[in-house]
């Protein structure tokens, strides 16, 4: 199955040292339908130890998108933001918490919010307090779309401490 996929390695990683979490992948247009498909992997930094996402915003569309917890338990590892819980694990079913093969599911805390990222690309933030955390503009990567579809990138469109405060003022 063929899936437009933007995968973000930052070779800093500033972001992540910086704030303890970074948006590292995002799947902005799956093959079929979009719809409830779209989701967003947020990488932790493990020595920071575990957060609640519950209280950050996902900036998108200039709107503060509240996170949902699927689960009582708190990212340690890596969270996923999907706006589809049902349908994220149907497409990922290793990740299915009630599965018996737990071995990678326990390193990702699933959260919900509401959400559609655009196929042509745009900017994204996670927020805290108002604070922009980590902020990425994929629009600027998806001029070197490949066939594959899939996007290797360094520090193009991601963007972390003083810069994030000059995109809050403008945005």
């Amino acid at each position: 199955m063929k899936q437009i996929m933007l995968l973000v390695i930052l070779a800093s990683a500033l972001s992540k040292q910086v704030y303890g979490l970074r948006i590292s992948e995002i799947m902005f247009n799956p093959d079929g339908a979009d719809t409830g498909r779209e989701w967003i992997e947020i990488e932790l930094n493990e020595s920071d130890g575990c957060i609640n996402l519950t209280e950050y915003k996902l900036f998108e569309e200039n709107t503060n998108h509240n996170i949902y917890a699927y689960s009582d338990e708190l990212a340690c590892h890596y969270a996923i933001i999907c706006s589809d819980v049902n349908k994220f694990l149907l497409d990922y079913e290793y990740l299915n918490k009630s599965a018996a093969n737990t071995d990678h599911s326990s390193n990702i805390q699933i959260y919900k919010s509401t959400f559609s990222l655009s196929n042509s690309g745009e900017e994204l933030a996670l927020k805290r307090n108002n604070e922009f955390i980590d902020y990425i503009d994929y629009s600027l990567i998806l001029v070197g779309v490949t066939c594959l579809g899939i996007i290797f990138y360094s520090v193009f469109g991601h963007k972390a401490d003083t810069t994030l405060q000059q995109d809050k003022d403008r945005i």
